[in-house]
């Protein structure tokens, strides 16, 4: 079980039954990450997080398979926007096909500081190196991708000034 569940029965139940834990970070990617993917030891992942989170979350696991249930319960206005927005319902049952409709969706995340997922930027010499994961619903398609930006060529075309 990963995350902080908001049910104070919740981990005493799931004690009796045998889980593994991780976290105490509720409603986190990683955490998230861990109970879509198959031999992580994880099994449910129990948390808070917004509704973009949830979104984001609901890509990944279309392309990983598995169940996600979103509870809409916001905690403000700007909680709430996004929700009347959508016609969500407070208390609205949500589940990954009702957050990602169809199969044409993609989750892509690239390290910008080093997790357990992927490694952050590396500056080599006039390089910066990358490490991505992307997934792909339809095909239910995991890539990981280490990639060598070359900030002398970048440099050339864009506006931004790459040098470190």
């Amino acid at each position: 079980m990963a995350g902080a569940p908001q049910d104070p029965q919740l981990p005493e139940a799931s004690n009796r039954t045998g889980p593994g834990r991780d976290g105490p970070d509720p409603g986190s990617l990683r955490s998230s990450w861990k109970a879509f993917s198959a031999g992580s030891g994880i099994d449910l992942m129990v948390g808070r997080s917004s509704l973009t989170d949830s979104v984001i979350a609901a890509c990944a696991v279309k392309a990983l398979g598995g169940t996600l249930q979103a509870c809409a319960e916001p905690r403000d206005d700007r909680e709430r926007a996004p929700l009347e927005s959508n016609e969500v319902e407070p208390g609205q049952v949500l589940t990954a096909d009702d957050l990602v409709r169809g199969e044409d969706a993609f989750f892509v995340l690239t390290g910008i500081t080093d997790g357990e997922l992927v490694r952050g930027v590396r500056y080599v010499h006039d390089a910066a190196h990358t490490e991505s994961i992307i997934t792909r619903a339809r095909s239910g398609t995991v890539r990981r991708m280490q990639s060598v930006h070359q900030l002398d060529r970048l440099a050339r075309f864009s506006s931004v000034d790459y040098q470190p």
